[in-house]
């Protein structure tokens, strides 16, 4: 069976009930039924013994073991085992017992294949206004489907709920939808009306909801953190965008079976940052019982922040593969001069500061040229800079990370 998702021709293969899953998986990811004689994406299902990997193992995800060889990916479970080639064009995954293939082992091997697309995926939501979108990032609880739902119930239109896939090109980022039902605890309203979706973990239903508009993709120009504050009104306090970043990759699945893809991932982020305006929505009981004035609030800093660019023309869905990452940590400087720095062993988000980003790169040389640099730079005397320098080149190493030469 050929589906199209975001542009890419896909087409699941194999024990039926696996197909049959997998195609309920990619329909509520928003895929549409297709036809194609050269499938960009192959996924195929068998219940035959599954081989056993015999590559280096390179991480662990939920309940999986990844492994790497020559010929591609592995994901090991006891439920399953999944193989992904190198180019990220097929994957195959044989599933024990006579079962159905487990919803994480298929998501992980999606989500991998689209990240060598050029496809990341966030756990944020995303409405719009035309092209104009505003993601909305926080963790679980923080308020992001009661905000979503408020915005998309006053006339906004829905992009996506709880997970967006991010995509640039040409330098400048998009968001495209991956769950477009709306998805909340049935005791937090119990006036409304919900349906079962065995895709979604915990107590989470989807909402039933008419009358609201919807679109694939957008164009985002503002990202809200939302936190519940339980005053009367919505109030929208600016951020500074490493804080905002921080949290994007905090929130994102950022290279879980490869960290060769966080890099890409979060050169996506650092880029996003610079186009988009950043505010701390504090929501008040006004989400709930008068959410048109919360979505005109909205609506107000997405045309603000809209008439100041252009963006380039968005393309028609997700290229072919990826540009590998670059060497080294992954690392991204925000339009403020601040930084994030991954941290090359379990890819935990370091914030660096203007000056702290300043001297990571000076260090790519090693420590004295760095402070030869940031001597001439500052025209603070050398004994000075040096005790800095080396100061942060020792917290670096003390936390495992290398950078530059002693």
């Amino acid at each position: 069976m050929d589906l199209a998702l975001h542009g890419l021709l896909v087409r699941v293969e194999g024990e039926p009930a696996s197909v049959e899953r997998a195609v309920e998986i990619l329909t509520h990811f928003g895929a549409e039924r297709a036809s194609g004689a050269h499938p960009q994406l192959s996924l195929s299902f068998d219940l035959d013994a599954a081989p056993s990997p015999a590559g280096d193992v390179t991480a662990h995800h939920l309940d999986l073991t990844i492994t790497r060889d020559d010929h591609g990916l592995w994901l090991s479970s006891a439920a399953a085992v999944a193989w992904i080639d190198v180019d990220g064009t097929r994957s195959r995954t044989w599933v024990s017992g006579g079962g159905v293939v487990p919803i994480p082992v298929f998501t992980a091997v999606l989500f991998h294949q689209l990240r060598l697309r050029g496809g990341y995926a966030v756990h944020a939501a995303c409405v719009a206004r035309g092209d104009a979108g505003a993601l909305v990032v926080g963790p679980s609880g923080s308020g992001k489907s009661t905000l979503t739902l408020a915005l998309a119930r006053a006339g906004l239109e829905l992009v996506s709920d709880d997970s967006v896939l991010l995509a640039a090109e040409a330098g400048h980022v998009y968001a495209l939808a991956l769950r477009r039902g709306i998805h909340l605890d049935p005791a937090d309203h119990p006036d409304r009306t919900f349906v079962p979706c065995p895709l979604l973990e915990g107590t989470k239903q989807q909402l039933v909801v008419e009358g609201i508009g919807r679109r694939a993709a957008c164009d985002p120009v503002l990202v809200l953190v939302p936190e519940l504050s339980g005053e009367p009104r919505t109030t929208f306090e600016a951020l500074a965008p490493i804080d905002v970043c921080w949290t994007l990759c905090a929130e994102s699945r950022l290279g879980e079976l490869d960290h060769r893809d966080a890099g890409r991932h979060l050169a996506v982020l650092g880029a996003l940052m610079g186009q988009v305006q950043v505010f701390r929505a504090r929501l008040g009981t006004d989400v709930l019982t008068d959410p048109v004035s919360v979505a005109s609030a909205v609506s107000d800093l997405l045309r603000a922040t809209r008439s100041a660019r252009h963006a380039p023309e968005r393309p028609e869905g997700l290229g072919p593969r990826a540009a590998p990452s670059p060497p080294g940590p992954p690392y991204a400087t925000l339009p403020d001069g601040a930084a994030i720095l991954l941290h090359p062993a379990d890819l935990t988000p370091i914030a660096l500061d203007a000056q702290g980003a300043r001297v990571w790169e000076a260090l790519a040389d090693g420590v004295d040229a760095a402070v030869d640099t940031l001597t001439a730079e500052s025209g603070a005397p050398r004994a000075e800079v040096e005790e800095a320098v080396r100061a942060f080149a020792d917290e670096l190493h003390e936390a495992g990370i290398v950078r530059g030469s002693p």
